[in-house]
């Protein structure tokens, strides 16, 4: 569930977003223009599933309404992971574009609850406190992304 103005996580807890943010700690942020990008398709899951029945099958039954539906929507059979964003770009950060940003979270109104928003402003009163993902290369998103798990399969077959 997303609002208008906030991705899930931010919307449901936008005062932690606000704390993580302005903790002064390493912060890289991937918006949902950028997770919607980074795609799996069907055959990236069928792969896996070729060196691992049951770890392919799960992915593949847990992603079967989302590649539906973005089927439907003229996208092909694929999903949008979010959540493997992050760990892909803590793993490849070379396939992502990023940038460093003046980011804080808005908390404290109905209508932006969980929104984030830039200070842009050239004298802004703080340093860029947010790496944010800006663009992903999505064919080696994809191969980065099976070579991990196939990678943790055969590792874990071997033991």
């Amino acid at each position: 569930m997303t609002s208008p103005t906030g991705e899930f996580n931010f919307y449901v807890d936008p005062h932690a977003a606000h704390v993580v943010i302005k903790s002064g700690l390493p912060v890289v942020l991937a918006g949902l223009d950028v997770t919607e990008v980074a795609r799996l398709y069907k055959e990236d899951l069928e792969e896996i599933a070729s060196y691992d029945e049951r770890i392919g099958q799960l992915m593949l039954t847990i992603n079967e309404t989302s590649m539906s539906i973005y089927n439907s929507l003229g996208f092909g059979m694929s999903c949008t992971p979010n959540d493997v964003v992050p760990l892909v770009h803590l793993l490849h950060p070379e396939i992502f574009e990023t940038e460093d940003l003046k980011i804080d979270v808005s908390y404290d109104s109905y209508e932006t609850r969980g929104m984030t928003y830039v200070d842009a402003r050239i004298r802004a009163p703080q340093e860029p406190n947010v790496q944010m993902i800006m663009g992903v290369d999505l064919a080696r998103f994809r191969a980065e992304f099976k070579e991990t798990v196939i990678t943790y399969i055969q590792n874990t077959n071997n033991r």
